[in-house]
């Protein structure tokens, strides 16, 4: 992704939490895409310019990549079994290099869980 947009580009996570305890279980990914002249841009308003251009395959790799990093470090802390759902275009869908593209971000060494001592 560009530079200059990777900077007005934001991950946020909203929380899904238990009915039954009241501890946050999982989060969606979600992103947020501050405008140096517009504001806060809705993502109903970027989405599907994002989809018809394809754009869109590249703002899922960013995602991913981030939420996989918030993961990792959520989960060396206290919240050991974390899940977050990072939700696909269709365009996404219709990529038939998505799922090595999705592995190949997972085995970058930042993403890695670290070797355990013995």
């Amino acid at each position: 992704m560009p530079k200059n947009l990777r900077r007005c580009c934001a991950l946020y996570l909203q929380r899904k939490i238990s009915l039954v305890d009241g501890t946050v279980v999982a989060a969606e990914a979600l992103m947020r895409w501050q405008h140096p002249q517009r504001g806060l841009v809705q993502p109903m308003d970027f989405i599907p310019f994002a989809e018809q251009t394809r754009f869109v395959r590249q703002l899922t790799l960013w995602m991913f990549e981030g939420a996989a990093k918030v993961v990792r470090v959520l989960r060396e802390g206290v919240h050991g079994s974390m899940r977050i759902a990072v939700n696909l275009s269709t365009r996404d869908l219709m990529d038939l290099e998505l799922p090595a593209r999705l592995h190949a971000i997972l085995l970058l060494p930042l993403l890695r869980p670290p070797a355990r001592s013995r």
